[in-house]
């Protein structure tokens, strides 16, 4: 799967790091730093992570509708 004008329909339903970090935007470095993160939906088998499409796309919406909450000033 190439890493430009990726789209999450077109991806598999089982992402590797690179595919992940394509899809979000993200550089591959920081997408390696997410996996080691407590709470974000990552499989590891052996030295490889392995990231479930659907959970790490819902993980995503989630992280920025808390943001958006904390972030959110009414006067």
């Amino acid at each position: 799967m190439a890493t430009k004008n990726v789209k999450w329909e077109d991806a598999p339903d089982i992402l590797t790091v690179q595919q992940a970090a394509a899809l979000s935007q993200l550089g591959v470095t920081r997408m390696y730093k997410l996996c080691r993160l407590e709470g974000f939906p990552v499989l590891r088998i052996g030295n490889m992570f392995r990231i479930p499409k659907e959970i790490f796309h819902n993980w995503l919406v989630q992280q920025a509708q808390a943001r958006a909450e904390i972030s959110v000033d009414e006067d």
